[in-house]
């Protein structure tokens, strides 16, 4: 989550937010005591004046000309404002009459003259309450939750690629995510679903490719093998039978494979003992001596496909006969382990014979490939050692 782009800009903009609203708050608040003291200054001057004037005993209606040119207004009706006010300031000397109280009603300021029982209402209002400040505060606040879900809306879009790219690294073609729009992410998942089309009409392709390949193949095998049975009885007969059934059998192993990379083959997970798949590894190698393999093998039993496991262990077993120096394989299952081993030269870059059509292999090098295949999608590790002048391929199910 912490290296998410959406969440990197949510962060910084809940920081621009709350930056905005601790400086509005902090203007307001200096704004606010600039007012007070420019307004206790003009207070305190016009109190001065005020009760200098007042000590000549002059009438009321100069009492009101004079508070007018200090921007006042003398008010009559003194309780209300006196009862319900509250008070800002208040300034009281011992053995002075010139004391007075600052008050504020209804969004206005007073000056009550204490000595003389003079109200003065002032004129000038307050500053403090300028609207203009609030509209731009407000305007920016909105400004910055208008362009932060403008930028979420445009990334959000990467989210949903992310997922699609992960359903299409785990084998799924059928992904189609394209949209309306001329920006850059829109550009690169538009792009992306039109390389997920080309990829699935390759694969498709290759598919019918070889699907073709492999029924054409069979109606030669099948010609082949029946001219082969209207041979008299021997045992060129048999040689010739066992190799039709070979290649046939090679095709059809072929034929699991191909399905296994495209997705298309279907796994029947059950569990078997592994002596079971040993015996139908075996019979598909189809020898006419076993007696170069030697087994030994507890009692252990494997959640796996039946065909194609023992399909892998096929390979397996066929490739150490073929590159054996004494034509000799040794197989072994021991707590869940399975071991194949011969007597050969040490594989040097094993990781390559994994590799499909390895120029290093002896033949189309696809057997290690084929059976590394096989055992991915069974979650199985397959490791190779050179020990005591010993291939020895390790599987772990």
């Amino acid at each position: 989550m912490k290296n998410s782009i959406i969440f990197k800009i949510t962060i910084i903009f809940l920081i621009a937010t709350l930056s905005l609203i601790v400086l509005f708050i902090n203007y307001i608040q200096i704004e606010k005591e600039r007012n007070l003291i420019d307004i206790k200054k003009r207070y305190e001057d016009s109190c001065k004046v005020i009760f200098y004037m007042l000590e000549s005993n002059i009438d009321k209606q100069k009492i009101k000309n004079l508070a007018k040119e200090f921007n006042f207004e003398v008010i009559e009706d003194k309780e209300k404002v006196l009862n319900c006010s509250t008070l800002i300031e208040k300034r009281v000397n011992k053995g002075c009459d010139k004391n007075f109280k600052k008050l504020i009603f209804k969004d206005n300021l007073y000056l009550y003259l204490m000595s003389k029982d003079i109200l003065l209402k002032d004129l000038t209002p307050l500053k403090h309450k300028n609207r203009a400040i609030w509209f731009v505060f407000f305007g920016v606040l909105i400004l910055l939750i208008f362009v932060y879900i403008l930028l979420i809306r445009s990334i959000y879009p990467l989210k949903i690629l992310n997922s699609k790219i992960r359903k299409f690294a785990d084998g799924d073609m059928n992904i189609d995510y394209k949209i309306d729009g001329k920006d850059e992410i829109s550009k690169v998942a538009n792009e992306f679903s039109n390389a997920v089309d080309k990829i699935r009409d390759l694969i498709e392709s290759r598919q019918m490719f070889l699907r073709m390949i492999m029924h054409e193949l069979k109606t030669p095998i099948t010609k082949g093998r029946l001219s082969a049975e209207m041979l008299e009885d021997g045992k060129q007969k048999s040689r010739i039978i066992k190799s039709f059934e070979r290649v046939d059998n090679l095709i059809n192993e072929f034929s699991k494979i191909e399905q296994l990379n495209s997705k298309n083959y279907n796994l029947n997970i059950k569990p078997y003992k592994f002596s079971h798949i040993l015996e139908n590894a075996i019979d598909k190698l189809m020898l006419d001596n076993i007696d170069n393999i030697f087994i030994d093998i507890d009692e252990s039993s494997f959640e796996v496909d039946f065909e194609t496991f023992s399909l892998a262990i096929k390979n397996l077993l066929d490739n150490g006969i073929k590159y054996s120096n004494d034509s000799k394989v040794y197989i072994e299952c021991k707590n869940r382990v399975i071991s194949i081993s011969n007597s050969s030269k040490k594989i040097e870059s094993f990781e390559n014979y994994l590799k499909p059509f390895n120029p290093e292999s002896n033949g189309l090098g696809l057997g290690f490939y084929i059976i590394k295949s096989i055992l991915d999608v069974h979650n199985s590790l397959f490791e190779y050692e050179y020990r005591d002048k010993k291939s020895i391929f390790i599987i772990k199910a």
